[in-house]
């Protein structure tokens, strides 16, 4: 079966797109067969890998509102990564679904009806609507990405909360299996402090390798590239492909 992780922190602009691509990018490098699912709306993740949203006959709209065509909306990325993409009608699920009984349950229901991969990816918005219950109600595992602030504290402790409810409800077998903190910088002081912060919180099995500053990353997705095509002996790279070791070799993480 599939380990499906759902990428998500409520708080926009911390590397969930990022770490999408480059975890995806870095377990298929390793050689696992991986499908990259990109949850928002806004199509980041799709425009990541370099291609236009607008342009696409099928994405995970389609996908969604008919599971048994959603082979077609799979797009080869490269070797051993896929990517089901999405634009700007994957909205209309929020809008247009909001009374339909289980609504909660698209997503699983769609990974249901596709070939199997090793690893599945959710790229999810930063809000705690319908497109992220979604993921969470399909994952077995929400990886959450932050950068080294205390802003971003308080929005992990909220989002702890939203993973304990769908626990208690719809997705018992839900448990949050990493934290990543990226552009972290060691000699700042406030970097480490937050770290220090998130393992007292989470515990020190909980947090994954450090995703160093590191420009490369930054730009890899304005050339629709991962950072390992972009740059490959980047530190970002060596961050990214540690990441991904670490989660191969540990194996799904629960919480407790």
């Amino acid at each position: 079966m599939s380990r499906i992780l759902a990428v998500a922190n409520q708080k926009g602009g911390v590397g969930k797109t990022t770490t999408v691509v480059n975890i995806g990018a870095g377990l298929a490098k390793l050689g696992a067969r991986v499908l990259a699912v990109d949850m928002d709306p806004q199509g980041s993740l799709t425009y990541s890998f370099g291609l236009q949203a607008h342009n696409l006959k099928m994405t995970l709209f389609q996908a969604l509102m008919q599971p048994r065509d959603a082979e077609g909306a799979i797009i080869n990325i490269k070797e051993n990564l896929w990517l089901i993409p999405a634009n700007k009608e994957l909205a209309a699920v929020e809008s247009g679904l909001a009374q339909t009984v289980g609504r909660e349950l698209l997503l699983k229901r769609l990974l249901a009806a596709i070939d199997s991969f090793d690893f599945v990816l959710l790229d999810c918005p930063p809000a705690a609507g319908l497109l992220t219950m979604n993921a969470l109600v399909a994952a077995g595992e929400a990886l959450v990405p932050l950068q080294p602030e205390y802003l971003a504290l308080q929005g992990l402790e909220r989002f702890r909360e939203v993973v304990s409810e769908v626990r208690c409800g719809l997705n018992p077998n839900l448990f949050i299996g990493g934290v990543l903190i990226t552009r972290f910088d060691k000699r700042k002081s406030l970097h480490r402090e937050v770290l220090d912060a998130v393992e007292q919180c989470f515990g020190a099995d909980l947090i994954l390798p450090t995703v160093r500053e590191n420009i490369a990353v930054a730009e890899a997705p304005s050339f629709g590239k991962d950072i390992f095509s972009y740059k490959s002996a980047s530190p970002g790279a060596w961050d990214y492909l540690n990441i991904c070791s670490r989660i191969i070799r540990q194996g799904p993480n629960h919480d407790g």
